[in-house]
């Protein structure tokens, strides 16, 4: 029973990190399947991180196949987990991921990524190159929205938030 189970932690690991490399790659449909399998395994070995970590990013990735609504409710669930077990990095993985969904609100977007930005800086995480790319793209778009003023005064603003007015801001309930 041992070895079946350390095999079912070992292709854990192999579909998460395959699943990460799927999506980096541009295969979408072969991350995601990856995603939702190691998903479920870990919620059924109780690896509740490695599961929550899964469905995070099975989330954002679901923002690129177009299916927004699927993709706030993984991001949704995903923040209230990780704010709940006190996981900084998993909100800042999340509140970014929503904040992409909301450049159609620019104001809540660019509190969202001030936050981040913030977050990153105060647990001393550096944001990764490939999401940076993503959170440029935000705040390019809502630089055209809003103007540059407006951006940067929200941009302020969220610095300023915690944790949970960031998480309240996104999941909106402020």
């Amino acid at each position: 029973m041992s070895q079946q189970i350390n095999r079912k932690r070992t292709r854990l690991t192999v579909l998460h990190v395959s699943g990460n490399l799927a999506a980096i790659m541009g295969d979408y449909d072969q991350a995601r399947t990856n995603l939702q399998e190691a998903f479920i395994l870990g919620e059924e070995l109780g690896e509740r991180m490695e599961s929550l970590w899964c469905r995070a990013k099975l989330g954002g990735l679901v923002i690129n196949q177009g299916n927004l609504v699927e993709a706030r409710q993984l991001l949704v669930q995903s923040t209230k987990e990780f704010q709940a077990d006190g996981t900084v990095v998993g909100v800042v993985f999340t509140l970014e991921r929503l904040a992409s969904l909301y450049v159609t609100k620019p104001e809540l977007a660019i509190r969202l990524v001030g936050w981040a930005d913030a977050a990153h800086l105060q647990i001393s995480d550096p944001r990764p190159s490939i999401e940076q790319a993503d959170v440029d793209k935000i705040i390019a778009a809502c630089i055209v929205k809003m103007g540059e003023v407006a951006f940067s005064d929200a941009y302020d603003e969220g610095q300023k938030m915690t944790m949970d007015e960031a998480v309240a801001l996104a999941l909106g309930t402020n």
